[in-house]
């Protein structure tokens, strides 16, 4: 009985073997042919506190970034107890004028204009992080990461149907055609074709493949949305901001008729993540954390409920092939395409 039973365990063994040999272990080999490599948390076992510079060159969506990203903080915390961030709302101008003395977060959320402040300043970083190629490469120097994209936006042309109708630009398609076609005289006032903010870090012309003429490049953002609203345009080339603005208006009746026309080709309103160059051991791996955290599906998809856009999935608004420029790019150099 003894020896039946030692024979049934060879058989039952043979048989593991077998199985382990034919199914199992091609299915690891496999993996280690793909390099198969799942992501491994590292452990932070002192308390870190990673002060966090956030600075906006670019008019968001609906919620302010700088709250979103005190939000994901908190966020972040439930399930990393130990890792404090702490997000400080920083104008741009006080930025460079805090390195200039040599005062330098852990940290920095950024959008372009501010980038040629920050060269020599940061650390280098992993680039598989997974996020649309187009931003990922403009987040590099010489091929090196030194900043990963983690929200973007982009620019819209807004049309008043009656205006375009009374220019004789017929319906409402195709707006870029028509963007230098919009101006009329409407009761002895003359009624200009199209507003557009270029006083500032980005380059809203950039977007359409048209040259946009007489343009007033004293003119912000909000001054252009402005003009547009109070009836003196037809067209307005805006942010995701103003898109917000103008939805927020025909919702409360105070404006209608109105036609949207999202630009995907080419978009400057992205922000940024970075590390300084003394950011070192635990607080560099703090904030590697906090970076898979922000691009997470969780919380990429809450940036759509502030109606921006993420980096790492299709959108309502497809920016994944876009043109953009690279962060580091100067203001002079901004200033000059704008002109082109």
């Amino acid at each position: 009985m003894g020896v039946f039973k030692n024979k049934l365990i060879l058989k039952i063994a043979g048989c593991i073997s077998f199985f382990i040999a034919l199914v199992i272990a091609p299915y690891f080999a496999a993996l280690n042919i793909l390099n198969y490599k799942a992501f491994q948390p590292p452990v932070i076992k002192n308390n870190i506190v990673l002060e966090l510079w956030h600075i906006e060159t670019f008019e968001g969506g609906s919620i302010n970034r700088g709250g979103w990203l005190q939000s994901r903080a908190v966020d972040f915390k439930k399930k990393n107890n130990n890792i404090n961030i702490l997000v400080v709302n920083v104008a741009p101008e006080q930025m460079i004028l805090n390195l200039q003395s040599g005062r330098m977060p852990d940290a920095i959320s950024f959008g372009v204009g501010v980038g040629e402040h920050l060269i020599n300043a940061l650390s280098p970083l992993s680039n598989n992080y997974n996020v649309f190629e187009n931003f990922k490469k403009a987040g590099q120097l010489n091929e090196v990461q030194y900043a990963v994209p983690f929200l973007t936006g982009a620019y819209c042309v807004i049309g008043v149907q009656d205006y375009m109708t009374r220019a004789g630009l017929g319906e409402a398609q195709d707006l870029v055609s028509k963007i230098n076609s919009g101006g009329f005289v409407n009761r002895g006032k003359s009624i200009q074709s199209v507003s557009v903010g270029l006083n500032g870090f980005i380059n809203p012309q950039g977007s359409i493949n048209t040259k946009i003429q007489g343009v007033d490049f004293n003119f912000t953002s909000y001054q252009a949305y402005e003009n547009f609203v109070y009836g003196n345009s037809t067209f307005l080339l805006g942010t995701t901001r103003d898109y917000v603005r103008c939805k927020q208006r025909e919702e409360s009746g105070k404006m209608n008729g109105l036609v949207y026309e999202w630009q995907t080709e080419y978009t400057d309103l992205v922000q940024y993540l970075a590390a300084f160059n003394g950011t070192s051991g635990e607080n560099l791996e703090a904030f590697g954390l906090f970076l898979e955290y922000i691009l997470s599906d969780k919380a990429q998809q809450s940036i759509l409920d502030m109606d921006l856009f993420g980096v790492n999935k299709a959108n309502v608004v497809d920016l994944s092939q876009s043109r953009t420029i690279n962060a580091f790019t100067s203001v002079n150099n901004i200033e000059a395409n704008k002109r082109k």
